[in-house]
């Protein structure tokens, strides 16, 4: 603690440090990815639970091949924008 101040002015700098919007964020990102993550093994796990469910594939895949296609483009696509700028 430096010399001069009290423990409570202490405490009050914490804790309006702990509650700015620089640190909010920082926060909501970590979580968003988190999730994001999750959201990939989530797919395929109802893809495969609509299969067994409806005791066909066609159905789930009608609305399936879209989202699959839209995820392949998106890596593509992106993969193609980093890889321009190297050469």
């Amino acid at each position: 603690m430096q010399r001069g101040r009290s423990p409570a002015t202490a405490i009050c700098w914490q804790s309006s440090r702990a509650t700015r919007p620089q640190s909010a964020r920082r926060l909501a990102i970590a979580a968003g990815k988190q999730v994001q993550r999750l959201a990939y093994p989530a797919a395929l796990l109802v893809l495969v639970h609509w299969i067994f469910i409806h005791n066909e594939a066609g159905a789930a895949l009608v609305h399936f091949v879209p989202l699959i296609a839209l995820v392949a483009a998106r890596f593509f696509l992106t993969r193609k924008r980093k890889f321009q700028g190297a050469y």
